[in-house]
């Protein structure tokens, strides 16, 4: 038995046939764009995690760069503060030849063979007079220290003026230099003490 198939032909109207193509563009293109701005968005927000981590990357090592920096500055603080009190201290130690000299001589007073905590004045004092002259019957660290004194004194009075010397000073040199020339007469001496006098006294 054969059956026959109508076929029933589809009129199809042209303005719904236009609504349904651009309905079916806009659900394409509306997905499309979806998918555009996920994968924008995605691509933002990989950006954003490689900014961040390369932002706290840099915070921890400007962290680091500045415990580093505060550690050398602490460091040469300490190191220029140690260097001032090493020079503070070596500034108050005396260097100049009298100082020596003296340090010298107070070494030769010592008696090593005495124990300091036994008697004191013998360790310090102990070898003091063995080297007296024999034109000296007594001596003693004050007539040294006289003797030292009146030497430097000597010394100074004996030096030729000069221009940055004081009035003073000027004045005892030339008093010292016209009392030891014994050759000068009397006269003389006077009216070179009283100029000398007269000169020192001025202003």
């Amino acid at each position: 038995m054969n059956r026959k198939t109508c076929v029933k032909p589809i009129q199809v109207n042209a303005e719904k046939l236009t609504e349904f193509q651009w309905h079916t563009m806009e659900i394409v293109v509306g997905s499309n764009n979806n998918r555009t701005s996920n994968k924008m968005q995605d691509s933002t927000n990989c950006l954003n995690n490689i900014f961040k981590r390369c932002e706290d990357e840099l915070k921890s090592r400007y962290k680091l760069l500045a415990v580093i920096v505060l550690i050398l500055l602490i460091s040469n603080i300490t190191v220029l503060v140690v260097i001032l009190q090493r020079s503070k201290q070596n500034s108050d130690i005396c260097l100049n030849s009298p100082c020596i000299q003296t340090a010298a001589k107070s070494l030769q007073y010592l008696n090593r063979t005495i124990d300091p905590c036994h008697n004191f004045y013998d360790f310090v004092c102990g070898n003091f007079g063995k080297d007296v002259n024999n034109c000296k019957p007594v001596t003693n660290v004050v007539d040294d220290g006289n003797s030292f004194v009146e030497h430097q004194i000597e010394s100074l009075l004996r030096e030729p003026i000069l221009y940055e010397d004081s009035k003073p000073i000027k004045f005892l040199k030339n008093v010292y230099s016209v009392c030891s020339d014994l050759h000068k007469s009397t006269e003389k001496m006077d009216t070179l003490f009283l100029s000398n006098l007269l000169y020192c006294l001025q202003d």
